[in-house]
């Protein structure tokens, strides 16, 4: 009874959150791959699967623009699950893609429940695949789903970037950091992407594709 009631707060508490939207970050980040990324505030609620399990659910909308004369074509994918840290191993969690009807910034109950719907497809393919011309735009949502209850609260996706030799790396505001990106790359044509997640009083900085040029 008190487990269920738990799980029944903390979803009613997750359903409040997807309303509570952050003010959007509005610096855009530029690196060699010229490509701007401009993040908005992360947006949660709950998720049950078809299994019953219960999951928080938390994404962050994306507008990424090629300021370049050149497309670009960028590859995101991720893995199938992750785990906390060693302190966590007996659960995981999932990030994934999302289209760019989750980048709206206002979503009403009616598309929320039809798009809702379809979260198992991008939950079990986690990979995107785009080419941007030169002065385009695209627009995206990354998505992060942890059971409940859970041991940390916070899987929030927070920062979506490119990182080669040279670039400075994604700060933390947090004291630990733990960083998973390949920092000997290799010189070629094709730029790592990273994603910053905060997860409760840390941060992890994973790899999550690539771009490259296909015109070079």
């Amino acid at each position: 009874m008190i487990r269920n009631l738990i799980i029944l707060l903390a979803l009613l508490g997750s359903f409040a959150l997807y309303t509570q939207e952050k003010p959007k970050n509005t610096e855009q980040k530029k690196s060699k791959s010229g490509l701007l990324f401009e993040h908005g505030g992360y947006r949660g609620s709950g998720y049950t699967d078809s299994l019953g399990t219960n999951y928080n659910f938390r994404q962050n909308p994306i507008t990424i623009t090629n300021d370049t004369t050149v497309p670009i074509h960028i590859q995101i994918a991720f893995s199938k699950e992750y785990d906390y840290t060693k302190d966590y191993d007996d659960e995981q969690f999932k990030v994934f893609p999302l289209p760019k009807e989750w980048a709206r910034e206002r979503i009403t109950d009616s598309m929320y429940n039809a798009m809702h719907e379809k979260l198992p497809l991008y939950i079990n393919n986690p990979t995107l695949n785009e080419t941007i011309e030169p002065g385009e735009k695209i627009s995206l949502a990354i998505g992060t789903i942890y059971p409940l209850p859970a041991e940390t609260w916070w899987v929030v996706p927070s920062e979506l970037f490119a990182y080669s030799n040279g670039d400075p790396p994604s700060t933390c505001t947090f004291p630990n950091l733990d960083w998973l990106m390949n920092e000997n790359l290799s010189p070629n044509s094709e730029i790592a992407l990273g994603l910053k997640l905060h997860l409760d009083e840390r941060c992890m900085i994973i790899p999550c594709g690539q771009i490259s040029y296909p015109e070079h």
